[in-house]
């Protein structure tokens, strides 16, 4: 988890004798990507770490936020400062004009660790890619700033490794099968994304199925979030936190 897990496990050691503080910080630490969930079925995203201060958005239940790694202490008693998108579930983004997510304060109370979940029962959810070799022919490639190797767009879609260089495998399709019902996922949902490996952590929350992965490494990665509700596909989350 980059830098994160290094500074808060520090701060436990420099605090050893405030076992209650340490164990909350570090459980915050140890998984970035949640998700709202909220009795009312949405919870306010805060301007500051209080219930007074300014609502910037409202986030319905099942939406996927990120832990503020790029804030040095995001942990403000019991409000957490979080990343966020409005209004795009499905993370189409346009280069250079709104790659940024959003930040803000919710309570903790919010929030559901996506890595805390269980695992839904065997042959009850599973997704999938259909992998194969890269070939620039294949698809409309646009470079930054006269590069070669640096990908900003594919086929029109924002590529999410894009200093990383080009792919070396391509993701050719999608499929998840919820309770025997297959959902093709659309082809347009790949393009910025054709890096992905089959390499899907599956989650599921009552109704709700998820399907979660790093892509990249480093500098290039990204947390990459599939959400299903009921047989649909609900959305797709692509960020990052530095």
């Amino acid at each position: 988890m980059r830098n994160t897990y290094l500074f808060f496990t520090k701060r436990c050691i420099l605090r050893m004798g405030m076992i209650l503080v340490c164990s909350i910080l570090m459980q915050i630490a140890s998984g970035q990507v949640y998700m709202i969930q909220s009795k009312e079925g949405y919870t306010n995203i805060r301007s500051a770490a209080n219930a007074q201060s300014t609502v910037k958005a409202k986030l319905k239940n099942n939406t996927v936020v990120l832990l503020d790694e790029a804030t040095e202490d995001p942990i403000h008693g019991n409000w957490i400062k979080i990343l966020y998108y409005v209004n795009r579930p499905f993370t189409f983004l346009k280069p250079e004009k709104d790659m940024n997510l959003q930040s803000g304060f919710l309570h903790k109370s919010q929030l559901v660790n996506i890595e805390d979940l269980p695992s839904p029962e065997a042959g009850e959810f599973t997704m999938s890619y259909t992998i194969a070799p890269f070939h620039k022919a294949d698809y409309n490639l646009s470079y930054i700033d006269g590069s070669t190797t640096a990908l900003e767009t594919v086929n029109g879609n924002v590529y999410y490794a894009a200093d990383c260089g080009l792919p070396k495998t391509a993701v050719k399709s999608a499929t998840a099968v919820i309770n025997g019902h297959k959902v093709i996922i659309p082809e347009q949902y790949l393009f910025g994304i054709l890096h992905a490996e089959n390499a899907l952590t599956i989650k599921k929350y009552n109704k709700v199925y998820i399907a979660y992965q790093t892509i990249g490494d480093g500098a290039c990665g990204n947390h990459l979030v599939w959400i299903f509700e009921g047989k649909n596909l609900v959305q797709r989350f692509i960020g990052w936190a530095y």
